[in-house]
C-alpha cells in the first residue's frame, strides 16, 4: 500500500517525502501505531492504530504486538483534512498469499483465507485486529514480519512522535 502511494503521489500533484513507522509502547498500556507517508510541504497519509504486546502465551517470543485499525486521513494543503474511518467489515483487496521466504521464518506469515471487501484507493485497511513480530537487529534497525506476509526493514528517526 505504501509502495503504491509513493507511486502515484504525481498524479495528485505532488511528491512523496518521509515515510515512518511510529511505535510507542508504554509501559502503563495504551500503545499506538501510526504509519506515515509524507507529502512536502505541508500533507501526510496518516494511518492510526491501537497497539498492545500479543496475549501472554502467544507464539512470537516476546516480540509479536497486535494492532487495530482505529482511523486514517489525509492531511491536505491549507490544514485541510479528509478523515477515513474504521470500516469493520473490510477486508484485503489482495488474494491470499503464500508464506513469504524472506520474513525470517516468523510465525505470524500465513495465507490468508478469503477476501470480504476493500477500499480500492488506500488499499488494505483491514479492519480487524492484526500482529506483527520484530526482529531487533541493534538499537537502530528493526525488521518486521506481519501477519499479511510482508516484511518491512525500518531504522530508527528517534523517539516516538505523533503526527496529527
Amino acid at each position: 500500500e505504501t509502495l503504491f502511494i509513493l507511486q502515484r503521489a504525481p498524479l495528485f500533484g505532488t511528491r512523496a517525502g518521509g515515510v515512518f513507522q511510529v511505535i510507542d509502547l508504554p509501559a502503563a498500556g495504551g500503545g499506538w501505531l501510526q504509519n506515515v507517508i509524507t507529502f512536502p510541504p505541508e500533507g501526510a497519509f496518516i494511518v492510526d492504530s491501537s497497539l498492545a504486546p500479543a496475549a501472554a502465551g502467544a507464539a512470537g517470543g516476546g516480540q509479536r504486538l497486535d494492532f487495530q485499525f482505529t482511523g486514517a486521513k489525509l492531511n491536505l494543503a491549507g490544514g485541510r483534512a479528509l478523515r477515513v474511518p474504521p470500516f469493520p467489515f473490510l477486508a484485503f483487496c489482495h488474494p491470499p498469499r503464500p508464506r513469504v521466504p524472506t520474513c525470517l521464518g516468523c510465525v505470524c506469515c500465513v495465507p490468508r483465507s478469503h477476501t470480504v471487501g476493500c477500499l480500492p484507493t488506500f488499499g488494505p485497511l483491514l479492519l480487524s485486529r492484526r500482529r506483527f513480530d520484530n526482529v531487533y537487529m541493534d538499537d537502530t534497525l528493526r525488521v518486521s514480519c506481519d501477519s499479511r506476509g510482508d516484511t518491512l526493514i525500518s531504522l530508527r528517526a528517534g523517539p516516538p512522535r505523533r503526527f496529527t
